[in-house]
């Protein structure tokens, strides 16, 4: 299941020095990781967090207890996102204690212009499109480096990827002559907001949906009934519908599928693949721009830093729970800081706005996306000075999983 995984950490491992190696994290990967190597050259796993003090016979310590086991290398189990997130996080005491740091896959994390590879930013885009995308930016770009807003950080860095990924959407709905396309709540919200400007543009007969729905409330057995009355407002027994998401492992849409009998069309801008959501929700049903394993060796900054896509798209509103005897819907108690709602507000709005230029800018839509430059533009950006603006600092809290985390900035 997990064998190319296994075999790049036994590499990784064999090409390091034999003592002094700790991992990062106590995850489930740390586990069939350690099941599956049986050298005792792994002296310690590093997580403040765990309840016990030994994971598969290993001692489990803090990253400050690292001298106290003479600690030379250190290797980061986690998805890239939470990878970078870690690496910013002990970078300063890893570099105070002559401490190396490394993925998985043994690429060392010290010099992250090195591990992205940033130097090659397009110049001149291979279509049309590109040349009026880098057109856009660097117009965009000269503006941002006298206003140093999240509106203008989301205009220059962040719209060229989400408008990207909305027309290569829009001319798939149009071309496959959909009746509905449910945009699943809060990934959905600016994703609905950018066709609806499209299709006001170039005409569409498909009927957009912003659709209320969590992976709680397609758990809550007690609270089905209600949630039922409030899908079957929306007709899916005879329609042809896509289900678009915007970064996802398809549980919402296998869950839908099992609730309403019905399999459905899914759309993401990326598909997290795990092994035990692909044999439920079959692969050949979903469509992305993106698709990758959960720890997979790729060094997109597309997909390392998806969480600050992911939150700029999104709906300010607390995770939905569950639908009333009224058929309203019930929210969590967490709520964000209002600042951050704020930025997050003034971001979508230069999503927007970007999508206006853009329209002007193209004689007509072109359903190709060019991965590579989005990837390089939103990278761009990542390594600006944000340090004015308080999201990228802020700490966020994931209500289902339970768990505190920051967005991923590369540094």
């Amino acid at each position: 299941m997990y064998d190319s995984i296994i075999q790049s950490f036994t590499n990784t491992l064999k090409s390091l020095p034999r003592k002094g190696i700790a991992l990062y994290g106590t995850g489930n990967m740390t586990q069939i990781l350690l099941e599956h190597y049986h050298e005792n050259n792994i002296v310690a796993i590093i997580d403040s967090n765990y309840p016990q003090n030994v994971l598969c016979g290993i001692p489990v310590i803090s990253i400050e207890q690292t001298w106290l086991y003479g600690i030379k290398s250190i290797i980061i189990v986690a998805r890239k996102s939470s990878m970078i997130i870690i690496r910013n996080q002990i970078i300063n005491i890893c570099s105070r204690e002559s401490i190396q740091l490394f993925d998985i896959y043994g690429k060392n994390l010290s010099d992250m212009k090195k591990y992205f590879s940033t130097n090659h930013f397009i110049k001149y885009g291979k279509s049309p499109t590109d040349d009026a995308v880098l057109r856009v930016f660097e117009k965009a770009y000269s503006h941002w480096k006298t206003d140093k807003t999240i509106r203008q950080f989301a205009y220059t860095f962040v719209a060229p990827v989400i408008v990207s990924f909305c027309v290569q959407l829009f001319q798939y709905i149009k071309n496959n002559l959909f009746d509905k396309v449910w945009l699943l709540s809060r990934d959905g919200y600016i994703i609905k907001q950018c066709l609806d400007v499209i299709k006001n543009e170039f005409g569409c007969q498909t009927e957009f949906v912003y659709l209320l729905t969590s992976r709680k409330i397609l758990g809550d057995i007690f609270h089905l009934q209600n949630y039922m009355k409030y899908l079957k407002r929306h007709e899916y027994e005879r329609e042809k519908i896509l289900i678009v998401d915007f970064v996802a492992k398809g549980t919402c849409q296998t869950k839908l599928e099992q609730l309403l009998g019905k399999e459905f069309e899914g759309y993401y801008f990326i598909f997290i693949k795990e092994e035990e959501v692909s044999s439920l929700c079959s692969p050949s049903n979903i469509r992305s721009l993106y698709s990758v394993s959960e720890y997979a060796d790729d060094n997109s900054a597309l997909y390392a830093a998806y969480p600050v896509l992911e939150l700029l798209v999104s709906e300010t509103t607390p995770s939905l729970l569950y639908f009333d005897l009224n058929i309203k819907p019930v929210y969590s108690d967490y709520k964000m800081d209002e600042n951050i709602i704020a930025e997050i507000k003034e971001a979508q709005q230069g999503i927007l706005s970007y999508l206006y230029t853009y329209i002007e800018s193209v004689e007509s839509l072109d359903a190709s996306m060019n991965l590579k430059l989005c990837d390089n533009i939103f990278q761009k950006g990542l390594w600006e000075d944000v340090s004015n603006m308080s999201l990228f600092h802020n700490e966020y809290y994931d209500e289902y999983y339970n768990r505190k985390y920051h967005l991923p900035v590369l540094k």
